[in-house]
């Protein structure tokens, strides 16, 4: 792997993990907000529905989980100035996912069925194809 795709790989790496990160904290906001997130049509909720837009975003989990995601994607802007969006975007994603699997396991007590065990191995197969033979640099 060549010193390029090595910085290129933490990066995707850091952004993978911003993004679980945020991902997590969102669940943990839902949880918080599950009565606030119930589905009314904002014609019943009168004047309403501006309080619960604020108390979703005001959330402690949901406003750090936005930051994140918002700081995420200037690092994002850099990363695609290292290749390709068809071979880094999966590769973002693929990391994203087995972050967040795994952290879901621990955190949220979910469980790991051998379905979901047989779609890890794969997403990790193919991340590593992409990271050792798929960067290709603008």
């Amino acid at each position: 792997m060549t010193d390029m795709n090595m910085v290129t790989s933490f990066l995707l790496l850091l952004a993978a993990l911003i993004t679980a990160t945020g991902q997590i904290l969102m669940k943990k906001g839902s949880q918080v907000l599950q009565k606030t997130l119930t589905l009314v049509a904002p014609d019943q909720l009168g004047g309403g529905w501006l309080k619960k837009i604020f108390t979703i975003t005001f959330e402690p989990h949901v406003l750090i989980a936005f930051t994140l995601y918002f700081l995420g994607s200037f690092l994002w802007l850099k990363i695609l100035t290292r290749g390709n969006l068809g071979s880094l975007y999966p590769i973002l994603i693929g990391m994203t996912i087995l972050i967040t699997s795994v952290a879901s396991v621990f955190i949220f007590k979910e469980t790991f069925t051998i379905v979901k065990m047989a779609g890890v191995i794969f997403i990790i197969l193919g991340v590593t194809l992409l990271l050792n033979f798929g960067i290709q640099h603008n």
